[in-house]
């Protein structure tokens, strides 16, 4: 409730803030400023009113809802990086001013509150806002490119090439086609194993069934893996287990697999949020890495980055959830509350390595942070 009531404060004041910048230091008519208005503040209670849509079972035609849901998503992102713009814009503008005045010379088009200059800046910003706005939906839309990985380690018995696949967030709205290329890329790696780090899924199984059974294409010579993520929630764990089970993804929840002829034993475990929620999916690193051997390559499975180890040792984990930030300047927010944001890190001994994802969550749109399939190539030590 608290979140809600925080979400429901900030929406409400960007949406304000907004309509005052662009419609009240003009002479729109009445009549013109209303619609402009009400069309800012859907836009920033997109997530709301779309809610409000699915609940209450206003639109029963998927296609038309999904179009529906990508055109508001889409106003949504928008109204953030107008919102992100203008907060910059003005920074700078009322700095300048400022150090314009101290030394003694400051020019009527500088000031902030010359109606003018202010006429003229909001569309600039606008415009801007558009630009930036097409280049994230290419961004987001486009088949992710393929990120390398390499790591060496003297437990690794022979090169293995594991491909790992993060935050696809398929739902109603998602695009089939799309879901089929990211997987022919996959296969196109010729993967010895492939790894789904959570947050697969992003609706109810009843909506996504025929797309989710795409999956079963993903090839790898040595199995599927996945593990939960916080929005496969959407399905109910039961069914997600049972789903995935079907579809040969094998779901590790406190439980691991031996690659056997590479030395290597991928551990899962479930998303930290739902950890944090829940008494019955708790971390059990012990149950996880049951059937390891001791001199095995350990890699660990959670779909957060920001995980308490609770004094287990692992040699590479492997996450997803922060989406790089997916919209500048989310990435801010994003690296606080996980720790990480994307790419390699390292921890003591332990190779941590974070996906941006492949897919995105709200609006179609990725922004200084690139969607990716990372491939993942472990080698002996020489």
């Amino acid at each position: 409730m608290s979140f809600a009531v925080a979400a429901f404060i900030v929406g409400f004041s960007c949406a304000i803030i907004t309509s005052k910048i662009l419609l009240g230091y003009n002479n729109f008519s009445i009549w013109l400023k209303i619609p402009l208005a009400a069309v800012i503040f859907a836009a920033w209670f997109t997530p709301v009113i779309l809610g409000f849509v699915r609940r209450h079972k206003l639109i029963d035609n998927i296609d038309v809802y999904a179009g529906l849901s990508n055109f508001m998503y889409y106003l949504f992102g928008l109204a953030f990086i107008i919102f992100c713009l203008l907060m910059a814009r003005d920074i700078v503008w009322f700095a300048a001013h400022g150090i314009a005045k101290l030394i003694g010379h400051a020019p009527e088009y500088l000031d902030p509150k010359n109606p003018r200059s202010l006429g003229i800046s909001n569309v600039v910003v606008l415009f801007v806002s558009l630009l930036i706005s097409f280049y994230g939906v290419y961004q987001a839309v486009k088949v992710p490119e393929v990120r390398e990985l390499n790591i060496s380690s003297s437990k690794i018995l022979k090169p293995a090439k594991i491909v790992l696949l993060s935050d696809l967030h398929i739902n109603r709205t998602s695009s089939r086609k799309r879901l089929e290329k990211i997987i022919d890329r996959v296969n196109g790696l010729k993967p010895d194993a492939v790894v789904l780090a959570g947050d697969i899924i992003d609706d109810r199984l009843i909506n996504i069934h025929s797309k989710l059974n795409v999956l079963k294409k993903i090839k790898a010579s040595e199995g599927v893996y996945s593990v939960l993520g916080n929005h496969d929630l959407w399905a109910g764990i039961p069914a997600w287990f049972m789903k995935f089970g079907k579809l040969g993804l094998h779901p590790l929840i406190n439980k691991g697999e031996r690659l056997d002829k590479y030395g290597i034993f991928i551990a899962g475990v479930p998303d930290a949020w739902i950890a944090m929620f829940s008494q019955i999916f708790q971390y059990n690193f012990k149950n996880a890495l049951r059937g390891s051997q001791e001199n095995d390559y350990k890699i660990l499975l959670s779909h957060s980055p920001k995980i308490n180890l609770q004094g287990n040792k692992f040699d590479l984990q492997l996450s997803g959830h922060t989406h790089g930030g997916q919209i500048f300047p989310f990435h801010i927010l994003a690296k606080h509350n996980n720790k990480y944001l994307a790419g390699r890190y390292k921890d003591g001994d332990m190779d941590i390595y974070v996906s941006r994802g492949a897919g995105y969550w709200g609006p179609a749109m990725r922004i200084l942070a690139p969607s990716e399939i990372t491939l993942i190539n472990l080698t002996p030590e020489k």
